[in-house]
């Protein structure tokens, strides 16, 4: 299975546009083995916790809502975006 998940890990916006095509392209590959994840709570950055230390960071404040909100948008079909949020996570964890 591959997670689609964190578009604010991989860019400075998560609704940078190149996140999209990414995401289509896994879902190309293998749609049946493709989830959605939340990845809350939302862990600070690498780099803020290399310059932290052993110092606890708190975690960031990302909308989840708005996350989720971008499945749609990035798989632009309807049957896509409920096999990787109901189909497959249901089969993964065997939701029967």
């Amino acid at each position: 299975m591959v997670k689609i998940s964190g578009a604010y890990r991989i860019a400075d916006d998560p609704n940078d546009a190149a996140i999209g095509p990414l995401a289509r392209k896994l879902c190309a590959a293998n749609s049946q083995r493709i989830v959605w994840g939340s990845d809350w709570p939302h862990t600070p950055k690498h780099d803020a916790r290399e310059q932290a230390g052993d110092a606890e960071l708190p975690l960031q404040d990302i909308d989840t809502r708005g996350l989720l909100d971008l499945v749609p948008r990035w798989l632009g079909n309807d049957a896509l975006v409920n096999q990787v949020l109901v189909s497959n996570p249901a089969r993964l964890y065997g939701f029967d």
